[in-house]
């Protein structure tokens, strides 16, 4: 008897060590709990379970593809370059003349323009003129005012003026023009040659009466910054702004 009983537990405890273990399928396909695990393999083989502890992650959770499109769905539209929109946007727009720095990028340029064709589509509206509120109703300056504010400020810095002195001269220039003043500063005139208050020089002297000989045609600065008539003076380019048949300078 008690050899029969020795065999038989000899033969359970090795059936123990083999491992038996019932597996449940889950729902998420490829995964198995374990229902049954024997001690004795658990503390032997620890690694095996880190391994079931690190499970990936199932492909069902990381398949996002979007479903293949019918046979009788319609093609999709092309897709349009956000430079090809910028092109045909710039064609359509309008450009009023707006004083603009070089080197624009595309989208910035399209802007420019939008707002110009926006200016433009408003003063064809009733009651929507830009200059209504501005000069002679009030010191505010007209659009041409400004434009003209702007070609002077350019043409007198590239003479060598501060920006501070240019802006200076140009707002008197401004006033002037209001009071229908028929005076005139060096810097308007298309005869002036240098750059800078040492190197100013008249190139029509003999008709302006202010030297006798080439050499001496340097002129000092304040001359050149006074309003003044002069005789042999002549506008850098002229045009006729709307409201004056005086002749002005457009750089």
């Amino acid at each position: 008897m008690s050899t029969w009983a020795a065999r038989a537990k000899a033969a359970i405890s090795q059936k123990g060590l083999g491992g038996t273990a019932k597996t449940d399928e889950t729902p998420v396909f490829g995964l198995s709990s374990v229902s049954s695990v024997p001690t004795g393999a658990v503390c032997q083989t620890p690694d095996r379970l880190l391994s079931v502890l690190a499970v990936p992650t199932p492909p069902v959770f990381e398949k996002r593809d979007v479903e293949p499109a019918a046979a009788n769905d319609p093609a999709p539209a092309p897709t349009t370059t956000v430079q090809a929109v910028i092109a045909e946007t710039v064609n359509k727009l309008i450009d009023i003349g707006t004083v603009r720095p070089p080197g624009l990028s595309p989208l910035l340029l399209a802007a420019s323009l939008a707002l110009d064709a926006s200016i433009s589509a408003a003063g064809t509206l009733p009651g929507n003129d830009p200059d209504a509120d501005c000069w002679p109703d009030s010191m505010a300056m007209t659009g041409a005012e400004i434009d003209l504010f702007t070609a002077r400020l350019h043409r007198f810095n590239d003479k060598g003026l501060t920006r501070t002195d240019g802006e200076a001269l140009a707002d008197r220039l401004v006033m002037r023009d209001r009071e229908t003043d028929d005076r005139r500063s060096c810097l308007e005139c298309r005869h002036l040659s240098g750059y800078g208050h040492t190197s100013w020089r008249c190139g029509n002297w003999q008709a302006a009466g202010i030297a006798i000989r080439p050499r001496d045609t340097q002129l000092p600065a304040d001359l050149v910054l006074q309003l003044q008539r002069c005789d042999g003076f002549a506008p850098h380019l002229t045009s006729t702004p709307q409201g004056n048949n005086d002749e002005h300078e457009r750089y």
